[in-house]
């Protein structure tokens, strides 16, 4: 009995354990061009899980003060030539004096290397980034193909932090729908192979101790 006590508290102890993690954001665009706000004061590492459908999607984000600003944009799928082609231009507002371009996310400077996402092991494929520190102002970024047809990630901020279980575990369930994969495949994620490992590992010791105790002749 002492045994599967152990199981039930492993598992209340799993459920409320932080663990390192991002949030995600997918959002549908009520009118062409508008403008996606990004907060800044989101402790945890933002996906934007986003689909262009015939334009490109303008994300702003605001520092008050000297901020690192680091962008990342992620294809999910190679099976349509546009989703290698994503590019990005980050802007500066500078009100009155119109806008200032800080660099270009170009397609065909990127080798869109496959890798897969730590937290829900889906695949997906690096595409450009910016990393610098920057002064205070208003910022945005462009994202867009030629043909504004395709699937894509933007990733904001480098600062992967902890997080609580159920939350990390809403994220991978958010990143399986957008990317169209069964949830029953989030058995690969770590959040779930591992603690399962560990169950079907602790339930077969207890089988094998229960079947031992059975099998045990009585002394005379």
């Amino acid at each position: 009995m002492n045994i599967y006590r152990g199981i039930c508290v492993a598992l209340l102890c799993l459920s409320s354990q932080s663990v390192l993690a991002y949030v995600t954001t997918e959002h549908t665009l009520e009118v062409p061009y508008e403008i996606l706000p990004i907060d800044t004061a989101v402790p945890e590492q933002q996906y934007f899980l986003g689909t262009l459908e015939g334009f490109p999607e303008m994300y702003e984000m605001v520092f008050d003060a000297t901020t690192t600003l680091s962008l990342a944009i992620r294809a999910i799928d190679d099976s349509s030539p546009e989703s290698l082609q994503l590019a990005g231009i980050i802007i500066r507002d500078k009100t009155a004096r119109g806008v200032e371009e800080i660099a270009r996310l170009r397609a065909d400077d990127t080798l869109w290397e496959s890798e897969r996402d730590a937290l829900s092991a889906l695949p997906y494929f690096v595409g450009g980034s910016f990393s610098e520190e920057v002064p205070p102002g208003t910022y945005r970024i462009e994202v867009s193909t030629p043909n504004n047809i395709s699937k894509y990630i933007l990733v904001f901020g480098d600062d992967v932090v902890s997080t609580g279980y159920g939350a990390s575990l809403s994220s991978v369930a958010d990143m399986y729908s957008f990317y169209g994969v069964s949830k029953i495949g989030m058995i690969r994620s770590p959040l779930l192979f591992y603690p399962l490992g560990i169950l079907v590992l602790v339930l077969l010791i207890a089988g094998t101790w229960y079947w031992q105790r059975t099998q045990r002749t009585p002394h005379a």
